[in-house]
């Protein structure tokens, strides 16, 4: 099972939008068994979600969890039913998410890319984070970035930094069993 965190030191950068979209897209298009994990205190239009996704008209969600710690997370989540389970965190720095953090495979940094200074900062915790990948004690593969609210014309190649498209395409994280990778997933990068 993947463990993927979206994670930004940043409020309102999307990560809750592009996690549950992430994830819904990820069951309904690509037929996997996937847990969405809400970390944030009440209140996260995530909890909202859950809310309407309980109907019994919908079909082909996520299924969902609110949780407060990595303990919490462990009783709660059975973690082999599902292909993988995305942690949306909150953007306050603290042991919590530190604790999800270092017990993910993959850390997707939800950029905003609004300033050049913005950007550096996110820059420089993807490589706080890239250190992490050296102790071979914790489950981190890789960091990779999302860059929200872009122009389509953005070329993220040119900051030297790994984005979305490449764990999708090259690394296959998101894939079924059978090998097939998720296409629909690219469009993700210019959400």
């Amino acid at each position: 099972m993947v463990r993927i965190s979206f994670y930004n030191t940043k409020e309102g950068v999307g990560k809750t939008t592009i996690s549950s979209v992430l994830a819904n897209l990820l069951v309904s298009r690509e037929e996997l068994k996937v847990g969405l994990v809400d970390t944030v205190k009440k209140g996260n239009c995530l909890s909202l979600l859950r809310d309407k996704h309980t109907a019994p008209v919908v079909k082909n969600y996520a299924d969902f969890y609110r949780v407060d710690s990595w303990e919490d997370f462990l009783g709660q989540v059975e973690e082999e039913q599902y292909h993988c389970c995305l942690f949306d965190l909150s953007s306050t720095d603290d042991d919590k998410n530190l604790d999800f953090l270092l017990n993910s495979d993959y850390i997707f940094i939800v950029s905003d890319y609004e300033s050049k200074e913005d950007f550096i900062n996110d820059k420089a915790l993807g490589k706080s984070f890239n250190l992490v990948k050296l102790n071979s004690s914790f489950r981190l593969k890789n960091v990779y970035y999302i860059f929200n609210k872009v122009d389509r014309d953005f070329d993220a190649s040119e900051l030297n930094v790994s984005y979305l498209e490449y764990p999708i395409l090259e690394e296959g994280i998101l894939k079924k069993n059978n090998g097939y990778i998720a296409p629909s997933i690219k469009n993700l990068n210019f959400l």
